[in-house]
């Protein structure tokens, strides 16, 4: 007897993007106007909006981190507390600031607050 065995995944393959489109921005893009906007930007003017985009992510983290370090402190959950402490440095290295982050964490775990705590 013999059966006939059809693969898990029966469908074909999906048609694939290619590399060469996927490294030109100005093709990949969807958008017309998007694409008009980039053909006018300097390479000045794209670095500044990578900073931006950069400020904004690293703005976006740390106030995850800080939202997350508020969430252990009132469970009560040390280790959590103790693996934002290490997220923290983590992220004063990659984002170094006038006002480092792990200096706040610790400022809240000695003394309750950060308030007045010079950096």
């Amino acid at each position: 007897m013999h059966s006939t065995v059809t693969s898990f995944n029966s469908n074909p393959a999906p048609t694939r993007t290619p590399l060469s489109l996927l490294s030109d921005g100005d093709a990949a893009t969807v958008f017309s106007f998007t694409e008009a906007r980039r053909a006018r930007m300097s390479v000045a003017e794209a670095e500044v909006e990578a900073a931006y985009a950069e400020a904004r992510l690293a703005a976006e983290r740390r106030t995850e981190l800080e939202v997350a370090f508020d969430r252990a402190r009132s469970d009560g959950d040390e280790a959590a507390e103790s693996r934002l402490l290490q997220a923290a440095k983590d992220f004063d290295d990659a984002f170094p600031s006038r006002d480092p982050l792990f200096e706040q964490f610790h400022a809240v775990l000695l003394f309750g607050t950060s308030e007045g705590v010079a950096a």
